[in-house]
């Protein structure tokens, strides 16, 4: 039972650090608090203490059975002996004979272990050179804490002449940024794959800091914040949404541990989460599997959302959510983002053209650039890039394949 038991809770704890290293950004989004650490934390101890117990038993069992093996041959070699010199009368010190024996049992005994440590030389300077790999990982120095953090005073947003390269030998991605998101009011990012959407984005929850300039919450540079500080004034909705192994409530429930099950149920219902409890036989306790692989993508995302929204932060980003789903869960956003103008700071990389209608502001970003920068309406009637993107959105949505007359060719 041991040894099941320990196997069962070392896969466990294999599967949670591969949790923890896949999905850092879901965890870095919450701080952390919302399980994945507390998880990782809680599968390790039970494999420690499962090998604990696993490594008694079988100690004690090998020790135990060494010993009346070792017992027992030399009870026998001293019968033999015993034997021997009473039938052939070879008269020896019988004494020197036991010792000998004795000896030559327990010399005999640590032949095999010393043959194992041998063989073992070769595997040890193997995992020696994995261990410095993960050596270099807990090496990288991680963000800064600022010693004594500050507190914004509201959920508004500042870039100022924010400039980003990930390498110092790597192209800037982002070149002298400046702009400024009010409290409460929603924003949508628009441009070209690799304009930088997701690097601002992302440059807000502090994922890395400017290589230049300053990111700016409610008047404080997120520098200035601590790391709890800074995640509890923003959630985030993923592009590529990652759930943990465990329940639907679980995963809900890392948006905010302390929730009670009536406020899961509630963000669920907000988040159209409720059919697919209601669905499901073990409802909202249905397991979700390896990083959600029980669930399909759109429904991933609904529990995402609720994620979101049971934390109920003062900013929340949306990260290329609205691009490439089911128009159920576009209906599901777009609802969420309706409930939440207003009362939140908003900001949206956006690709429907109904979010980019619902937004306050807009910014166009191009190769790094702010390129413009106002009111959908204002925006509208300058002709230019946001123009543009209507143009092709329209364009897009009005597309079809057209089907031959009897008087044409395919």
């Amino acid at each position: 039972h041991s040894g099941r038991a320990y196997q069962q809770h070392f896969a466990d704890a294999s599967q949670r650090m591969v949790e923890f290293a896949q999905a850092q950004s879901v965890l870095r989004a919450f701080n952390g608090e919302g399980g994945g650490t507390q998880l990782l934390e809680h599968a390790i101890d039970r494999q420690r203490r499962s090998g604990m117990r696993l490594i008694l038993q079988s100690t004690l069992s090998v020790v135990l059975n060494a010993w009346v093996v070792q017992a027992i041959f030399a009870l026998l070699l001293i019968a033999a002996v015993g034997w021997l010199n009473a039938q052939v009368g070879i008269a020896q010190d019988t004494g020197s004979v036991i010792a000998v024996v004795v000896a030559l049992v327990l010399a005999s005994r640590y032949i095999d272990p010393l043959l194992d440590v041998a063989s073992y030389a070769e595997t040890v300077r193997g995992a020696y050179s994995q261990l410095e790999q993960v050596q270099s990982i807990f090496a990288v120095a991680p963000l800064p804490e600022p010693e004594q953090p500050q507190t914004p005073a509201d959920a508004s947003i500042e870039l100022r002449g924010v400039s980003m390269r990930y390498a110092p030998d790597q192209p800037e991605v982002l070149h002298g940024v400046s702009l400024r998101i009010a409290a409460g009011s929603m924003t949508a990012l628009i441009g070209a794959s690799g304009s930088g959407k997701t690097t601002l984005v992302r440059m807000l929850a502090r994922f890395f800091d400017a290589s230049q300039g300053s990111v700016l919450i409610g008047g404080v540079d997120v520098r200035q914040m601590s790391s709890a500080q800074l995640a509890s004034q923003i959630s985030q909705i993923f592009q590529d949404t990652y759930l943990f192994q465990g329940s639907i409530a679980d995963n809900i429930r890392i948006g905010r541990p302390a929730a009670s099950l009536a406020e899961i149920l509630d963000a669920a219902q907000q988040a159209g989460v409720s059919e697919l409890i209601e669905r499901l036989p073990q409802g909202i306790d249905t397991p979700v599997g390896e990083g959600g692989a029980q669930l399909s993508g759109g429904e991933r995302q609904r529990i995402a959302i609720a994620r979101a929204l049971i934390k109920n932060a003062p900013i929340l980003l949306v990260d290329e959510a609205t691009a490439a789903l089911d128009a159920e869960n576009q209906q599901v956003i777009a609802r969420t983002l309706a409930r939440l103008r207003g009362r939140h700071t908003l900001v949206v990389i956006a690709h429907q053209l109904s979010t980019v209608a619902m937004a306050d502001q807009i910014l166009v970003l191009d190769k790094g650039q702010l390129v413009e920068q106002g009111s959908p309406a204002a925006l509208r009637a300058n002709n230019g890039r946001y123009a543009q993107f209507l143009q092709q959105r329209r364009a897009a949505k009005g597309w079809r394949i057209s089907v031959p007359t009897n008087g044409e060719q395919a």
